[in-house]
């Protein structure tokens, strides 16, 4: 079965992204005697291109010297303001975010940086991207051209299908 270019990289793309996040002074690599940590944040672990992500952050933050704590928020702001509390509390080094609102997460983002923690944002970016130190998207229209064009290559040009909308800003 065919795979989709852009969803094979996503893997690549955030170990990359986390070596330039370290290159871009975000974090520094730890000793290991340090005991820092990073949080990964992530809508769910119920979506495969999320765990692949969630897992793509946490290996690259290990191989850094970094122990890691994934936290989810189900795509619901008010969830994501207590992963930004939790994070905040355990004292994080940093946190590599993939928000769950454009617009509402400014707020939890806002409110890490604000007490010292670097944040890299992933995948759904927000909207005033500043907010974040960094912020990593993947090209959306490129990313559906290919999935089309791979679902036509094994469906044919004729056929049944159904579409399966996900969260606009994700479009």
């Amino acid at each position: 079965m065919p795979t989709v270019p852009c969803i094979r990289s996503v893997r690549q793309v955030l170990l990359s992204a986390a070596t330039a996040a370290v290159l871009m002074g975000c974090f520094t690599p730890a000793n290991a005697a340090d005991d820092k940590t990073i949080a990964v944040i992530v809508p769910t672990l119920k979506i495969a291109v999320l765990q692949v992500e969630s897992q793509a952050a946490v290996d690259a933050a290990t191989k850094l010297g970094y122990k890691t704590i994934v936290l989810t928020h189900d795509f619901n702001t008010a969830a994501e303001l207590k992963d930004a509390d939790q994070i905040i509390t355990a004292k994080v080094v940093g946190a590599v975010w993939n928000v769950a609102d454009p617009d509402a997460s400014a707020v939890s983002v806002k409110k890490v940086r604000d007490a010292g923690i670097p944040v890299i944002n992933m995948d759904r970016v927000l909207t005033k991207h500043e907010i974040a130190n960094a912020s990593l998207q993947s090209d959306n229209f490129q990313c559906g051209a290919l999935a089309a064009q791979a679902f036509v290559d094994i469906v044919g040009d004729t056929g049944n299908y159904a579409e399966i909308r996900g969260p606009a800003s994700d479009a």
